[in-house]
């Protein structure tokens, strides 16, 4: 079965704010990106309603809360990411035949922001795997410590 909060029942509950401005929501909101912010959301929208994916859910929260791992990525570097990916279509790809001398003389005067926008993104990328990498290690350490 799959739950929807109602309009009212946000409102009841005060999930989303008040007319004194505090909100479970703001609470435990402690998200890094707009994206972290959005899925937070979601849950309070749709709760779940089977009694394993709420343990399993507690467990995780409890885990993270318990361990102190804090989340090693700025926002601003997942949002340049995010808008690397989701800008890969046929107007933003930078293709072979491009390659002429006009994108060599803007490149060189330092004018040629698709390129840019297009380092920039594999750049945060690759630092985003780098970083992902470490943090998932320390995870499956504490997870093995038993903390």
């Amino acid at each position: 079965m799959i739950f929807k909060t109602d309009k009212q029942t946000v409102e009841d509950l005060a999930l989303f704010g008040t007319r004194r401005g505090r909100s479970v929501y703001g609470i435990f909101n402690r998200s890094a990106t707009a994206g972290g912010a959005s899925g937070l959301e979601q849950m309070f929208q749709s709760p779940l309603s089977s009694r394993p994916e709420i343990e399993r859910r507690s467990r995780t929260i409890r885990f993270f809360t318990e361990s102190l791992v804090e989340f090693p990525f700025e926002g601003a570097l997942l949002d340049s990411i995010e808008f690397y990916i989701s800008n890969w279509d046929e107007r933003t790809r930078i293709s072979s035949h491009e390659d002429n001398l006009e994108r060599k003389v803007r490149s060189a005067l330092g004018s040629d922001s698709s390129f840019e926008q297009l380092k920039r993104g594999v750049m945060a990328t690759v630092r985003f795997l780098c970083g992902m990498r470490e943090f998932v290690q320390r995870l499956v350490v504490l997870d093995f410590e038993g903390k």
